[in-house]
């Protein structure tokens, strides 16, 4: 078994003329009775990693995700590039009206797309939107076949008559699970 020793990395510091908010609120607050003093060197009480971590949003829903979303697809390609997201993940609600725009627009900026929908999940038995814990799930294609099974899951939740709200049975799912994740 090996030890891995942390490097000590400098950690930008607050520029000396502007004070920040951090010690605005130490300056007008009272310490609790069991408080200890921060550390003068902050380096210890937050490391920081080597390389920056990029971040990938896993669940974002778009102005297609209708009644949930509010973002256009120019509005989620320049908070990307904004934060040098390597990708990003649309799953809108029970639909993928904007995935090949989005797909397009993400793949055409350097962004790679990752396809998806939340699904709600239907109780067979009482034909209502299932009450447990989770009642939706966020399926993502991982590749052509994936994205074909995810199409007709979207479709199937569209096109049941029995419905008043768009959703998949379990069985539906387990039917069309193949490369999905």
């Amino acid at each position: 078994m090996t030890t891995q020793t942390a490097e000590k990395i400098d950690l930008p510091q607050p520029a000396a003329d502007k004070p920040t908010a951090s010690a605005k609120t130490a300056a007008t607050s009272k310490p609790l009775a069991n408080d200890k003093p921060a550390p003068a060197d902050n380096k210890e009480a937050c490391p920081q990693l080597p390389h920056p971590t990029k971040f990938v949003h896993l669940r974002v829903h778009s102005a297609y995700s209708l009644l949930e979303g509010a973002l256009k697809v120019e509005t989620l390609l320049a908070a990307c590039e904004k934060i040098q997201a390597p990708a990003l993940a649309v799953c809108d609600r029970n639909n993928l009206f904007g995935a090949l725009e989005i797909a397009e627009s993400l793949a055409a900026a350097g962004i790679q797309p990752i396809i998806g929908a939340t699904l709600s999940i239907l109780d067979k038995q009482t034909d209502k939107i299932s009450q447990q814990p989770v009642s939706a799930l966020a399926l993502y294609a991982q590749n052509q076949q994936g994205y074909e099974n995810l199409m007709k899951l979207v479709s199937m939740a569209h096109l049941d008559d029995s419905q008043k709200l768009p959703g998949v049975s379990l069985e539906s799912l387990f039917a069309h699970k193949y490369e999905i994740s």
